[in-house]
C-alpha cells in the first residue's frame, strides 16, 4: 500500500491527481443516487395511495438493514479487503434501485427498499475508510472534505432531477440508479486494494474474536466514544430535516414537488462550497472548537424551523443547517479515522455509521409519532433539544490531546 503523508499541511494537487482518490470520489457521488428517496416521498405517497405518516417507512426499511450489515461488512473489509465488500455492495445497490422503477404496490416498494438498503449500507463507510487507508493527518481531513463536497454535487442534481421526474410519473426517479453500473466496472478494473489478506495461520473464528474485542476496547475511549455517538445524533436530527421538511413544505407551505426538489438541492450546493475547506479550518482552530461550533449551527437552525411561514425562510434555514453539517461531517470522520489503525479502521468507521443509521431508522418512527400526536413545530424543536444535550456531553468528554 502506498500512503500519501501530509503532516505539516494539505496538498490538494496530490489528492486530485491520485487515481484511487478519484475512484473513491466517483463511488461516493454514485451513492448519492440513494438520496432521491426523501424528495420522492410526496410523489410516492400520491402514486401508491399512502398517507404522509406511513410513507416515511420507506426510509426506515431502507436504513434498517445497515444496522446489521455494516458491522459484518466492516469485519470482512478489515480481514479480507475493501474491494471484497465494495463491489457486491455497488451491484446490489444499483440493481435493487433500478428494479424499484417497476414496483406497483407499497409492499413491493418496501421490500425493494430493504434490498436497496442492504447494498447501500457499506458504500459510504468504505469510502471514508479508504481515504483513511491512503491518506493521513490533514491530508485525510482535506480528502474527507472534498469527498463531502463532491457528494454535495450529487445532492444538487439528484433532488432536482427527482422532483422533475416525479412530476412526470412517481416512479421515474428510479431510472437514475442505472448510472451506478459504469462505476462498478471502474472499481473492478482500477481501484487498488490497500490491505493485504490478514488471514494466515489463524482461524477465522479466532481472528473475528480478537477483532471484536479490540474494537470494543478502542471505542471505550471517551473522545472516540462521543464522536461515534455523534453519528447517532447527526443521523437522527438530520432526518428530521430530510424527511419532514419535504412533507412540511408540501402540506403546510403548499410547495410543489419541483420546489421540494429545489429545497433539497440546497444542501448539495453548500457541501460543494464549504466541505472541501474543512481541513483548512483545522489550521486556525482546534478540532474541538470546529466540531462544537458546526454542530451548534446545525442544531440552532432546527430550533428556528417551527417559526417558518414561507419557502424563502425555509430555504435560508436549510442553508444554515447544512453549513454546519458540511464542516461537521468531514472533520468528525477525519478525526475518527485518525484515532484508529489500519487493521481496525473499517470497524470503527462502520460503528460510527451503524449508530448514524440507527438514528436515521428511528427518526421516522419517533418523529412520525410526535407529528401524529402534536405538529411539525414540536418535531423540529425536539430535534434541536437533542442536539443541545449531545453538545453538553461532547464539551465534557472530547479532548484534543488524544490526537497529540
Amino acid at each position: 500500500m502506498t500512503t500519501e503523508r501530509s503532516r505539516s499541511g494539505v496538498s490538494y494537487a496530490d489528492l486530485l491527481t491520485n487515481k484511487n482518490f478519484g475512484i473513491i470520489i466517483l463511488v461516493s457521488v454514485s451513492a448519492t443516487i440513494g438520496t432521491l428517496l426523501p424528495p420522492a416521498l410526496p410523489g410516492l405517497a400520491t402514486g401508491l395511495g399512502v398517507s404522509e405518516g406511513t410513507i416515511g417507512y420507506v426510509i426506515t426499511v431502507y436504513k434498517l438493514p445497515s444496522i446489521l450489515i455494516i458491522p459484518v461488512a466492516a469485519a470482512v473489509a478489515d480481514i479480507y479487503g475493501r474491494r471484497t465488500v465494495l463491489l457486491p455492495s455497488l451491484i446490489l445497490f444499483g440493481g435493487a434501485g433500478t428494479i424499484m422503477f417497476f414496483a406497483q404496490s407499497f409492499s413491493t416498494l418496501l421490500f425493494l427498499a430493504v434490498v436497496l438498503g442492504t447494498g447501500a449500507a457499506a458504500i459510504y463507510p468504505l469510502t471514508v475508510t479508504l481515504l483513511g487507508d491512503f491518506f493521513e493527518g490533514r491530508q485525510n481531513s482535506a480528502g474527507q472534505g472534498i469527498r463531502v463536497g463532491m457528494i454535495g454535487l450529487g445532492m444538487i442534481f439528484v433532488p432536482v432531477a427527482t422532483g422533475y421526474l416525479a412530476e412526470i410519473r412517481w416512479n421515474y426517479p428510479f431510472i437514475l440508479f442505472l448510472f451506478v453500473f459504469p462505476v462498478v466496472g471502474i472499481v473492478h478494473l482500477s481501484l487498488s486494494e490497500p490491505l493485504p489478506n490478514k488471514i494466515d495461520e489463524r482461524t477465522l473464528r479466532s481472528a473475528v474474536t480478537e477483532y471484536a474485542w479490540t474494537i470494543r476496547k478502542k471505542i471505550s475511549e471517551p473522545s472516540l466514544a462521543i464522536l461515534v455517538f455523534g453519528g447517532f445524533t447527526r443521523g437522527f436530527t438530520r432526518y428530521a430535516l430530510v424527511i419532514f421538511v419535504p412533507l412540511f413544505a408540501v402540506s403546510t407551505l403548499e410547495a410543489s414537488l419541483f420546489q421540494v426538489g429545489l429545497l433539497l438541492s440546497i444542501p448539495g450546493a453548500v457541501y460543494v462550497v464549504a466541505s472541501p475547506f474543512s481541513g483548512e479550518l483545522l489550521n486556525w482552530f482546534k478540532r474541538k472548537q470546529v466540531l462544537f461550533a458546526s454542530f451548534f449551527v446545525s442544531g440552532f437552525a432546527l430550533f428556528l424551523l417551527p417559526f417558518v411561514n414561507n419557502l424563502f425562510v425555509l430555504a435560508i434555514l436549510i442553508l444554515c443547517h447544512t453549513a454546519g453539517d458540511a464542516v461537521l461531517d468531514p472533520v468528525m470522520k477525519g478525526t475518527v479515522t485518525s484515532l484508529t489503525d489500519n487493521e481496525h479502521r473499517a470497524g470503527i468507521v462502520n460503528t460510527l455509521y451503524v449508530l448514524k443509521r440507527i438514528g436515521q431508522t428511528t427518526a421516522p418512527a419517533v418523529l412520525g409519532f410526535i407529528l401524529a400526536t402534536f405538529n411539525y413545530s414540536i418535531v423540529f424543536a425536539s430535534s434541536a433539544v437533542f442536539v443541545g444535550i449531545y453538545l453538553l456531553l461532547f464539551a465534557f468528554l472530547f479532548s484534543d490531546t488524544v490526537l497529540s
